[in-house]
């Protein structure tokens, strides 16, 4: 009954870890076609910085997402980023270089972002998942053989 307990944990942990995988592969993936698709360098203007705050059930945090000014061919665009940060690294009126597609200017990369950061952090939670399974499965068997 222990070891059946174990296997299930350490397949638990193993199958955590391998979302966390395909999800750091999936935000690689959309940092690599944004790289790909905007190709046009511009110098941008932050014009506006939402902060929006998120509660979970005992915590709460918040997470601030700049709006960028930049001009394609003498119009206006402004362009809020899908990165929020966990601490207000932009102001208003701060300028950055960013990266916009051509073809749709609303498609923007802004290197300053550190985007890799998030697929980062999920590999290291993968990889801790992975050790957690693995020691749950020694565990299990070392369990298993003294009984």
């Amino acid at each position: 009954m222990i070891i059946a307990i174990v296997i299930g944990v350490s397949c638990l942990f193993w199958i955590i870890a391998a979302i966390l995988f395909v999800c750091a592969k999936g935000v690689d993936r959309r940092i690599s076609e944004s790289k790909k698709d905007c190709v046009e360098k511009t110098t941008a203007t932050v014009v506006d910085v939402e902060e929006v705050y998120k509660r979970n059930v005992d915590t709460y945090n918040y997470t601030w997402y700049p709006a960028y000014e930049f001009y394609v061919n003498g119009e206006r665009v402004v362009q809020k980023s899908v990165i929020g940060t966990g601490k207000n690294s932009v102001q208003t009126g701060q300028q950055t270089i960013l990266y916009y597609n051509p073809e749709n200017p609303h498609m923007i990369y802004v290197p300053a972002e550190n985007q890799t950061s998030v697929s980062t952090i999920l590999k290291i939670i993968g990889i801790a998942f992975v050790i957690c399974g693995c020691l749950a499965g020694i565990i299990g068997f070392v369990v298993s053989k003294n009984m």
